[in-house]
Order: structure tokens, then sequence, then C-alpha cells
């Protein structure tokens, strides 16, 4: 099974500073983390992945791992906690020697805060208040707190690639889908401040979305769509991750819009949204 483009302009050959290459993946036991990771440790890049409640599940993503070039380290980590998001850093210090990518991928989806409701959707006065206050934590706070984290790192090395893993812009402002669609608003913010904050130290600061509903436990009974497979987001994440993305910072990319047949520089043109002087969510 491949995990990333097998020939053509995005095969192989291309994207050769990702051998060797140090990244940490959170939520990489299941769904897009996952696919990512193994998309990544497939071109030879040694990838550190979490979880913070089933360590099963990192394995598994592991034992899909045994035939690829790069390495996957499994370390049980919760995002929500400051400490674990500095454990996470030094264990990829102290694993790899090194470390220039992370990918803010674990979250915190409608589903889970529909669970008290049955899966059904409720207006916000309905909806449980811890439920909410644990997926904005997750989902906002514990992605500063990982960026937070290594980020001293990366800059003091001259080098890095943060990717923020978001959701589609009507997903944002959906009726009952808070306080998912916040959490990522929110995200996306930050991303855009945060890139121009690390213009200068040689860090960029990315989004990448799916483009639609992904089959993952976060949309399991949620979406009435076809969703998209979360291997969808894995051609993109390796120019991202990559040389080829440098200077490349501040961008939103959107995954479904990728061409895997073309070169790296145009699929990522094609992929990548316009940008908004100022904020169009009202």
């Amino acid at each position: 099974m491949h995990h990333s483009p097998a020939s053509g302009p995005q095969g192989p050959d291309a994207y050769h500073s990702l051998d060797g290459r140090s990244v940490i993946v959170t939520g990489g036991g299941q769904g897009i983390g996952r696919c990512l990771a193994l998309a990544l440790a497939e071109r030879g890049a040694n990838v550190v992945v979490t979880a913070a409640r089933d360590g099963s599940s990192l394995d598994e993503t592991v034992a899909h791992s045994k035939d690829l070039l790069g390495t996957v380290a499994p370390l049980k980590a919760d995002i929500s906690s400051h400490d674990d998001c500095v454990r996470t850093v030094e264990f990829a210090l102290s694993e790899f020697g090194d470390l220039q990518c992370l990918i803010n991928n674990a979250a915190r989806g409608i589903s889970y805060v529909r669970e008290t409701t049955g899966g059904q959707a409720v207006p916000f006065w309905e909806t449980d208040a811890d439920r909410w206050a644990e997926t904005m934590t997750t989902n906002v706070i514990g992605t500063f707190y990982m960026s937070n984290a290594v980020g001293p790192h990366m800059i003091q090395s001259g080098f890095g690639r943060i990717v923020n893993v978001s959701t589609s812009d009507r997903s944002m402002i959906r009726e009952m889908n808070s306080p998912y669609g916040a959490s990522k608003a929110a995200l996306e913010a930050m991303s855009v401040a945060w890139s121009k904050e690390a213009a200068h130290h040689g860090v960029t600061v990315n989004v990448l979305l799916p483009g639609g509903a992904t089959q993952t436990r976060m949309v399991t009974g949620v979406s009435q769509r076809t969703p998209l497979p979360p291997e969808i987001m894995n051609p993109a994440i390796l120019w991202l991750c990559a040389d080829e993305s440098s200077g490349y910072t501040g961008g939103r990319y959107k995954a479904d819009d990728w061409d895997t047949e073309a070169d790296p520089d145009t699929a990522a043109l094609g992929a990548r949204q316009p940008k908004q002087e100022l904020p169009s969510i009202m």
C-alpha cells in the first residue's frame, strides 16, 4: 500500500529533504493523523505520533509503518497539558536528535460534544458546558501549547514547519456546530498571526484542511455527505513539510484541490486559497 504519490512529479523522486526529517504529528493514532504520519514516514521522515487516551491506536500506527523508510515512535500525551507538550518535544529530540516539523492535528470533533445529546444537534444554550470547554481547550489552547513548546527550538535552529489542520470555512459559522467550528476559526486566526511573527526566523506556519467532511471518528454520525478519505491530505503535507515550501507561509491549503499529477509548485498554487485582507467570518 502506498501512502503518498507512487509516481509522477510528486512521486518518490520528489521531496528528498524529508529523508531523515523529524516530525511530530499530534492525534497520530487514527484518521488523518495516522495517514499524515505514514505518508511522511514513507518518504523517510522520522515521526513522533501522539494520542491522549488510546495507546493501542498508536501501536496500530507503528505496525502500519514497519516497512517504511522512516521510523514512527509512539507517545501517549495530551495536548491540553502544557507539561505533556513539553515532554513530547523532549521525546522527539531524544529519539531523533532534532525537530523540524509540527503537525497540529489532534482535536475534539462535534460528535464528541453531541455524545451528551444522543448525537442530536442542539443550540448553544443546550450544549453541555463541560464538553464545550474541553473542546475549546483541546483545539485552541492545546494547539497553542504544542506550538509554544516547539517554537523556541525552531526559532533557535532557524528552520521549522508548523501545519495546523483545520476545517471548511462554512463549518466555522454553521449553526449548532459550536464549539468545533468556532475553535477552528480561532486556530486559523492564530495561524495567520503566528506566520507573521515567525516569518523572519525561517519558520513557516500554514493551514491544511481536507475540503469537506472526512471519514474519521470525529464526524461519525454527523455528516450526511459522502466523506472524503483521510488520505486526501497526504500529498499536500509532503510539500508543506519539505524544503520546496520554503518562503510560503500564512497560507490556507485545501487538500481536495491538490492535483497529484502536477508538479509540486503548481499543485500548491491550485490548492492555496485566496488571501483575505480582512476576516470574512461575518
